[in-house]
């Protein structure tokens, strides 16, 4: 019996899928946290 050793393209695409789909989840919302922590600022440099 060979031994063969890595990955199928199988188990490669659901990884690069799972990865992707978190992606697509975490990507967004840092964009908003960005945007806030951008307001924040721009409040506290106008001292309000």
């Amino acid at each position: 019996m060979l031994n063969k050793k890595g990955f199928t393209l199988i188990e490669l695409l659901v990884v690069i899928l799972i990865i992707g789909i978190l992606l697509a989840l975490i990507i967004p919302n840092f964009a908003l946290f960005q945007e806030r922590a951008r307001r924040t600022s721009v409040k506290n440099n106008m001292h309000v």
